[in-house]
């Protein structure tokens, strides 16, 4: 099985002032300092609407201020108010709307290089696509299953139900890594993780140790995760034993063999 999430990191709205801003709580990984001054797209039931992430202004701030992380409670969502302007009339929000980061495409000096959101994770989802596309034409045993989950972001929910109902003997989760060639990384220089290094293998993380695989090995060792649930929460393509299907949009090339692997049933 091989799992990429189509899920990104996002916000709900917990409230609306008076005024008409928009207070916010994330779902997924957020620190609060990377959004200040960012645009948003808050999504109600009269369509989409740009908002922009404000907080109190750097010149009003205390030194203590100055010196904590911000919290959840101290930023908002501009959506235009002002007075004689009524936001929840213009635009419908509400508690309960969901709210994006706006992030289209945009190409850098080098142009290989391009900004986008949500690579974390369509890149996962691109690649299970791409190979099940690589191997469309290729005689192989095995049964391959192309899965796109959902609820990463909040703890992995899709991958686990996924996993109980395909039950491979080896899944892999495709999602993106740290690029650890920037500012602020020990032994940059060093490190095989960095931007054009190629996939790398995850051995372990918080959730997980992977049991070592050897593609060459004869008597290959398996490992069997993953904890119970009652609602699938998976999409993907299921094809017949010794076969693989696949739909989507044409991704990076797919590496045809590799000598290693790391497996375990819930997919990450």
């Amino acid at each position: 099985m091989f799992a990429g999430h189509m899920d990104e990191v996002a916000f709900m709205v917990t409230d609306v002032e008076k005024s008409g801003h928009a207070r916010i709580r994330p779902l997924g990984g957020w620190w609060p300092h990377v959004l200040l001054g960012q645009r948003l797209t808050v999504r109600t039931d009269k369509g989409d609407f740009m908002g922009v992430v404000g907080s109190k202004p750097p010149h009003e701030l205390t030194d203590e201020e100055r010196k904590k992380v911000l919290d959840w409670d101290d930023i908002f969502v501009d959506l235009g108010a002002a007075d004689g302007f009524d936001v929840v009339e213009a635009t419908g929000v509400q508690r309960g709307d969901f709210v994006v980061p706006h992030g289209p495409w945009e190409t850098l000096a080098n142009k290989n290089l391009h900004v986008v959101k949500a690579w974390d994770n369509r890149v996962g989802c691109a690649l299970a696509v791409d190979l099940l596309k690589e191997l469309r034409n290729t005689q192989h045993p095995n049964t391959v299953y192309g899965v796109a989950t959902v609820q990463e972001e909040v703890g992995l929910r899709g991958a686990q139900t996924c996993a109980q109902m395909v039950k491979p003997d080896i899944a892999f989760a495709l999602d993106v890594g740290i690029a650890k060639d920037t500012p602020g990384f020990k032994g940059a220089d060093s490190n095989p993780e960095k931007l054009g290094g190629g996939p790398g293998l995850l051995l372990m993380d918080q959730t997980l140790m992977g049991t070592p695989v050897s593609c060459a090995s004869s008597g290959r060792r398996r490992s069997r995760r993953g904890s119970g649930a009652t609602r699938p929460r998976c999409r993907g393509a299921v094809p017949t034993p010794g076969a693989s299907t696949s739909a989507g949009p044409a991704s990076p090339a797919w590496p045809s063999a590799c000598p290693a692997a790391t497996s375990t049933a819930t997919a990450r």
